[in-house]
């Protein structure tokens, strides 16, 4: 495994979430780094795991946990506006 801090750009299309997904990581230490295309972030450990197969689980984390979010507030604010027109 190389250890560098030169990031590497990976882009796919996850099945899981019906969409493409792309992002940047590298390696700092023995930590795989994820950057999404807006700019979040999640750190793991490299481990033993080849780092772009842990770039993409954790891009594929990072997309999902966003959706909840917007489907969360898509969610909320409907509940909001069927309340005031009621």
């Amino acid at each position: 495994m190389t250890l560098s801090n030169r990031s590497k750009v990976i882009s796919f299309y996850s099945e899981q979430l019906g969409k493409k997904i792309s992002g940047t990581y590298s390696l700092s230490g023995r930590m795989v780094i994820v950057t999404t295309s807006d700019g979040r972030q999640r750190r793991a450990p490299a481990g033993g795991g080849k780092p772009e197969t842990l770039a993409r689980l954790a891009l594929i984390e990072l997309e999902a946990a966003n959706s909840d979010v917007k489907k969360l507030v898509t969610c909320q604010e409907s509940k909001k506006k069927t309340k005031v027109a009621t």
